[in-house]
């Protein structure tokens, strides 16, 4: 009788295991989905809107800007060159060429 009940219970575990695999597999996805859109929502996408906003200020310069470069000079542009170059003054008479890329920040005037 018991091993009846036992074979009986195997067959039930066997009829719901395409359910319950599919279940479980789709649960395993999950975690990795969640940490995915977590990573994005807090990495990717600030980092974006940050690269977006410095490409917008680099293409806003303009000939009289005060421009702090990566380098921590604080430099006016006296002539943009072309897209990629920019000539700025760091002291009286003295000037020098930098790349447009340089520029970390516009100063307020």
């Amino acid at each position: 009788m018991f091993v009846n009940f036992l074979y009986a219970a195997d067959e039930t575990v066997k009829a719901s295991s395409p359910a319950n695999s599919t279940y479980a597999m789709a649960m395993q996805i999950v975690p990795f989905a969640l940490i995915f859109v977590l990573f994005y929502l807090f990495l990717v996408r600030p980092q974006k809107k940050k690269q977006k906003l410095h490409s917008d200020m680099l293409s806003s310069l303009k000939i009289g800007d005060k421009v702090l470069t990566n380098s921590g000079m604080v430099c006016k542009i006296v002539k943009i060159k072309d897209e990629n170059s920019l000539l700025v003054e760091i002291a009286d008479k003295v000037e020098v060429e930098i790349l447009r890329s340089y520029v970390v920040s516009k100063m307020e005037k």
